[in-house]
């Protein structure tokens, strides 16, 4: 979780479903209509960002398990996981630090083909800025407004890569 520019209280969420969770039908198909439509609302206004997790991608480490990350201004990072007999919180920081990594991996892997691990923020009163999103507390690159509008409109210009 991380807050938003517009509002440092209120915490972003980041959901990574399995896309087995889009298949599987839990009362009739009238309340999973209801409940897809409530999370692309949500997922629309801001308040969280949805990632699934293709079938195809087979077995991840977050899986087997529910996971919270949390980062603060004045506290080390800590991390609570929760399963069918067992919920702890974290808070060693080479615990924290390693389920940070396996949480990025897992969102890279439902995110893209090319396993990255940025996250861009707008609306920043003072730029764009650019972080790796395992270390939300970490150093940012902060574009100005036209610099990021060139970069983004010089990728959407660009030829694609060619598949050697």
């Amino acid at each position: 979780m991380t807050s938003r520019p517009d509002d440092p209280v209120t915490p972003v969420f980041w959901a990574l479903l399995d896309e087995a969770l889009l298949h599987r039908v839990v009362g009739d198909r009238r309340v999973m209509a209801d409940r897809l439509a409530h999370v692309a609302g949500l997922a629309e206004s801001g308040r969280i960002r949805v990632h699934v997790m293709p079938r195809g991608r087979g077995a991840y480490p977050v899986m087997q398990s529910m996971l919270s990350l949390m980062w603060f201004e004045d506290q080390p990072p800590v991390a609570y996981s929760e399963g069918i007999q067992v919920a702890r919180i974290h808070d060693s920081p080479a615990v924290v630090e390693r389920l940070q990594g396996a949480c990025c991996h897992a969102l890279s892997d439902a995110g893209n083909e090319a396993g990255s691990c940025l996250e861009v923020v707008d609306g920043h009163p003072d730029g764009i800025p650019v972080r790796d999103s395992k270390a939300p507390l970490g150093p940012a690159l902060v574009f100005s407004a036209a610099g990021w509008t060139s970069f983004v409109r010089s990728l959407k210009e660009a030829p694609p890569p060619s598949k050697a």
